[in-house]
Order: structure tokens, then C-alpha cells, then sequence
């Protein structure tokens, strides 16, 4: 009964109604820009104008902070004033949905002031999880409304063109110097782009429902994805199998990059959806990071209200391997129903199936049990209740830790702090457990509140002006939820994975993230908790395997 009840989007194009009319009208925001950051080629990308920043800017907020506060307070405009003043504080939550946020802020920090900025004092998560943010936090918010934990969830998606990101991306040679070409023959990368989305997920009948979500890994590669598309195949296969109906609209990721594209290609065929008609947003708005999942969303219920499947821009010759219905063209349809398929780093695929037909069965989140626990912190570890005190003689416990006990990864080195903290736990862990999950697909939570914030500070100092040279390798680590994904290729795990950023290390609400992972079915344990690292003397994870009772 997840039901979106209302929805605001921000883009160069517009408001919600003023994008959608441009997308079907063939109209883009995607042009060549000229800022003073860029280095080494053009910048072609879909930015606000200098003009629309003055009139998006709030006191005292950044600009990313600025855009998620004004889409945000559309959204809640959007219900009516009477409803701001009914609703439940302890009955809602809020989710911000970004890939990498405002880089000189803590997330929840610019959450809480985007929060207070819009007057809202209902609790907080942050979901940080790539480029499936959106899709990811839009997933939580039907499971949570779906199983009456709580009786609204105010999503609102959101990233900014920067520096930060622009750099990162040309240090993987991800981005085109002209409008990007989904599917396409001749596409030779992406465009970024910067908007905020929103929308306020609650219970009900009539209008747009979210019947049904999945996100799986690939367990393959934390920047490339598997060429099999195996986590996108098995995210669309738990959506789809054992359902009479056969999707006939796909809102694809479509970023444009060779192998994204083909890996989508294969998974959709793998997953007999040759005949949908699959569409990409890319050409209109870019690749708008974490807000990009739930843009698309809305913006193809919008254009499907209107009866019209919007053309994939740029798209003019077949460049896959596969047979693939994608529209060049607009068409016109009488479809109520669509999947939104989209792809990240760590190795996350999520997909959506939205209806106007149908709507989803009520949720019950079940009873469940820890059966191990383990706990690490500068001096201490304790692994189901067995307490240990560690004073390694060089002084670095992780790596002392990870010498004596495990050994034998070369690629632990090469994390970054975080996930070499979650990645050590996730398999002291599994030692304890002492056996692989017995039935279905394993998920990997985390919860941090530093995120990524040390590998952000040495990052940067690779994109100085003066001594310019960006690490893809240490770019790809400034995504918290690349932790996730270490651990998920290191075990096999093709579950759900996704990274949350808490204030604190609030134990009711990672119980509740947790168990409400295993609303899916599909999932037969789930492991994870608490992982924040600082540095090499302030860090502490509290991971456990929780199954199903």
C-alpha cells in the first residue's frame, strides 16, 4: 500500500511539470559548461545557471543544502499546510538520498539543517549508497510505510556538480566532452548533472504505488560492473519472477558509459525483458548522482500520466550486444506500469516496480535473532561475548589484527580506513559463524556517521591547483558504501547492500534498517551494524548476522 502521495523535483529544466514537458518536447539542460574548476577537457553537463543558484540559495546553507531544502519544502507544499501541521513527529522520517552530499560537511549535519530549515523534527537517515541512492531510499521508505512503522517518509534525492565529483569522474575517463548517447554505437561516456527530487511516500489507494523493490550486488568489482549482469539480473529477477505480468516499460540507468550500458543490455536480456521499451533520462538532466533515482522515477510516472514513453537522447544506432527495444523516439502508450532499473559503484543494483494498476501487499517485518556478534575498538575486541584486550607493538591494531588473525587478501592494503574496518569484521565474523548462509542471498548493512570524511581529506589534496593529480583508485573509496561492496565480493554475498549515515550509533534504528532488510524475501540473513572509522586510533565496528527467527 506504499503510495507516493506527492512529488517536487528541481532540474535546470524546472519544477516537476516543466521538466516533463521539456523531456517530451525533446528539450535538454545537457550543454558544454565553463567553470574555472574543470581541467583537461570540456565539461559538458547539465548545471543551474548562475541566475537560478541566486534564486535557489537559503542563509547560511551550501548549495547542496540550499537545493534540498527548497525541493524539500515543495514537496511537503505539495500536501498542504494543514498537513504540515498534523503530521506525526514519532509516525514519519526523513530520508536524504545523496552520493557524496556537500564534501566539507558531516551528511547528517547538512541533513539536520535541511530538516530545520523546512521545520521538521521528525527523525533522520541518510542513505548513502552511489548512484542507486535514490532507488535504495526509495525502497526503505515502501518498506516502512508498508509495514506501518511509520505513516509517512519524505524522500528527497540530491547532489551538486563540483569540483569534488567532476575530477573524480575524468580520473576514470567516464566523461563524454559532448551530449552523452545511451545505447548508442557511438557513446563515449557520461554527462553529470545536479537536481533534487522528492517525493512523500504514504499508505493508500489510487495514484502511483511502489508494488514492489529489490537490490542486489554483483559481488564482482567495486568500479566495474560484472559483465553478466548478474546483480542488476538478480535485482530485476526478485522483482519480477512469479509475477503473471510482464513489464512493458523499463526506466533504465543508461548512463552512456560502454560498459554500464551493455551490462544493463545483458541483465534485461538474461531477465526476458527484450521486448520492453527501455528509456534513459540521461540526455535530458545528466547523471544526477543520488538524486538520480528518484528523478526518473517521477519523471516517467509524469510522462506515463501523459500517455507518452519519452525517447532515450542521443540514441541513434544499436551499440550492444543484445537485441534491445530502446525508443529513439517518443511513443505513445496507455502503460500504468514500469520498472526503474538503475546501477552503481560497490557493486549495487536496485530496481523499483512502480504501478497505478496495483498496489503492493501489506509488509510484515519479521521476528528475528542474532547469532553472532563482534565488536572491535582501539585496545579491544570481542567476538560473541569473548573479550579480548590487544596492545600491538606498532601501534596499528587493524593491521596487527588483520596479520595474525587473516592474512592472505593483498587487497585489504589497498582500502581505504573504513572498509578495511568493516571488511576485517565481516570476516572475523563469518570465522566465528563458522559455516556459509545455509538458504537464500545474504545482505551487508552498514551504518556509519564519519562516512568516508578521511578519505575525502586525502583525496583532495590530490586535486589541488597547484599539483593536480586525481587517484581513481582513492576517488572510487570516497564512497562510503564501497565498504559494503568489499565485503560482498570477498564472500560471494548477492544480497541487498547499502550504507546508511546515522548521527550516532543509534542500536533501535540499525536493528530496525537491518530487520527491515529482511522484509525481502529473498533474503535469508543479513550482516552488518555499526562501522565508523576516523583514523587509526579512533574507530569502532559493532557488526552481527541477523537471520530471520
Amino acid at each position: 500500500m506504499s503510495k507516493i502521495e506527492a512529488d517536487y523535483i528541481i532540474t535546470p529544466l524546472g519544477d516537476s511539470a516543466h521538466t516533463t514537458d521539456a523531456i517530451i518536447n525533446g528539450r535538454s539542460s545537457v550543454a558544454e559548461q565553463r567553470v574555472p574548476w574543470v581541467l583537461a577537457q570540456p565539461l559538458c553537463a547539465s548545471c543551474f545557471s548562475a541566475e537560478q543558484w541566486r534564486e535557489l540559495m537559503l542563509p547560511d546553507l551550501s548549495p547542496f543544502e540550499s537545493l534540498a531544502a527548497r525541493c524539500t519544502s515543495g514537496v511537503m507544499q505539495q500536501m498542504g499546510d494543514q498537513w504540515r501541521k498534523s503530521i506525526d513527529p514519532l509516525r514519519t522520517l526523513y530520508i536524504l538520498s545523496t552520493t557524496k552530499g556537500d564534501i566539507d560537511s558531516m551528511l547528517t549535519d547538512s541533513m539536520h539543517r535541511v530538516m530545520h530549515s523546512v521545520d521538521l523534527t521528525c527523525d533522520g537517515v541518510v542513505v548513502s549508497n552511489a548512484c542507486i541512492s535514490g532507488v535504495s531510499a526509495l525502497s526503505l521508505a515502501a518498506r516502512l510505510t508498508d509495514s506501518g512503522t511509520y505513516d509517512h517518509v519524505i524522500v528527497c534525492g540530491a547532489d551538486v556538480v563540483s569540483h569534488f565529483i567532476v575530477s573524480g569522474f575524468q580520473s576514470l575517463h567516464a566523461l563524454s566532452s559532448q551530449p552523452c548517447r545511451p545505447f548508442d554505437m557511438e557513446r563515449c561516456g557520461m554527462n553529470i548533472g545536479e537536481a533534487a527530487a522528492a517525493v512523500i511516500v504514504g499508505r493508500g489507494s489510487g495514484g502511483w504505488h511502489i508494488v514492489s523493490s529489490a537490490t542486489r550486488n554483483d559481488a564482482h568489482h567495486i568500479s566495474s560492473p560484472s559483465m553478466q549482469g548478474e546483480g542488476a539480473y538478480r535485482a530485476l529477477r526478485a522483482v519480477t519472477s512469479g509475477d503473471e505480468r510482464e513489464p512493458r516499460v523499463v526506466s533504465v540507468h543508461g548512463t552512456a558509459t560502454l560498459f554500464n550500458d551493455q551490462m544493463e543490455a545483458i541483465a534485461l536480456h538474461r531477465a526476458a525483458l527484450d521486448e520492453a521499451t527501455v528509456s534513459s533520462l540521461k540526455g535530458y538532466v545528466g547523471h544526477t548522482l543520488g538524486a538520480a533515482g528518484v528523478l526518473e522515477t517521477v519523471v516517467t510516472m509524469h510522462c506515463l500520466d501523459k500517455g507518452v514513453i519519452p525517447a532515450t537522447k542521443g540514441y541513434a544506432e544499436h551499440g550492444v550486444s543484445v537485441p534491445l527495444h530502446v525508443n529513439a523516439c517518443n511513443e505513445k502508450v496507455g502503460e500504468h506500469e514500469f520498472l526503474k532499473l538503475i546501477s552503481g559503484f560497490g557493486g549495487a543494483n536496485g530496481v523499483l516496480w512502480m504501478s497505478r494498476e496495483r498496489i503492493s501487499p501489506p509488509t510484515e517485518l519479521p521476528r528475528v535473532r542474532v547469532t553472532h556478534s563482534i565488536e572491535i575498538e582501539p585496545g579491544r575486541i570481542d567476538i560473541d561475548g569473548q573479550s579480548e584486550q590487544l596492545s600491538p607493538a606498532d601501534g596499528s591494531m587493524l593491521s596487527a589484527l588483520y596479520h595474525e588473525r587473516v592474512g592472505g587478501y593483498p587487497k585489504y592494503h589497498k582500502m581505504d580506513g573504513l572498509s578495511r574496518l568493516g571488511w576485517l569484521a565481516a570476516e572475523l565474523l563469518t570465522r566465528a559463524e563458522g559455516k556459509e548462509p545455509v538458504s537464500g542471498e545474504r545482505g551487508v548493512i552498514v551504518c556509519t556517521r564519519h562516512a568516508s570524511m578521511s578519505t575525502d581529506r586525502r583525496y583532495k589534496a590530490t586535486i589541488a591547483a597547484d599539483d593536480y593529480y586525481p587517484s581513481p583508485s582513492l576517488f572510487v573509496y570516497t564512497l562510503p558504501n564501497i565498504v559494503t561492496g568489499e565485503i560482498a565480493i570477498r564472500h560471494k554475498y548477492y544480497g541487498e547492500s547499502t550504507c546508511y549515515v546515522l548521527p550516532d550509533e543509534q542500536f533501535d534504528m540499525i536493528h530496525l534498517l537491518m530487520r527491515t532488510t529482511l522484509a525481502d524475501r529473498g533474503m535469508g540473513s543479513v550482516l552488518g551494524g555499526w562501522a565508523d572509522y576516523e583514523d587509526e586510533e579512533h574507530f569502532r565496528v559493532h557488526f552481527v548476522i541477523m537471520e530471520r527467527e
